[in-house]
């Protein structure tokens, strides 16, 4: 999963909660007692790359002095198919933050199974 978001603070309280109280988005709304307005802009698929489809989603979520626009993508949709297929992923994750681990002990760059 991969998650990038745009965030527009108007007022000085929502921007201390964020960047000097470094809150996460989701408890900044709780902290402000509001449940965010949430507006669903866009939804797709890429691939298959390598015989897997990529499930992606853009959105906001707002409230008063806190909007965030969001694009969250699914490396692979068929996690929201079954358990068998959630497990996988999170295998393949451990697998690769494994590889990153003993990547930077060496000194060298993980490398990473990407198709030429």
């Amino acid at each position: 999963y991969v998650g990038v978001s745009a965030i527009k603070m108007s007022n000085t309280y929502t921007a201390g909660l964020f960047l000097d109280e470094r809150i996460a988005i989701g408890q900044v709304y709780r902290t402000l007692g509001r449940t965010p307005d949430f507006r669903l802009l866009n939804v797709g698929v890429e691939g298959p790359k390598g015989g897997v489809q990529q499930l992606w989603r853009e959105y906001i979520l707002s409230a008063e002095g806190f909007e965030c626009h969001i694009k969250e993508t699914f490396p692979d949709r068929r996690i929201f198919w079954s358990d068998y297929y959630a497990k996988k992923l999170l295998c393949i994750a451990k697998e690769i933050e494994e590889e990153e681990e003993v990547a930077s002990t060496d000194g060298e760059s993980p490398t990473i199974g990407v198709e030429a």
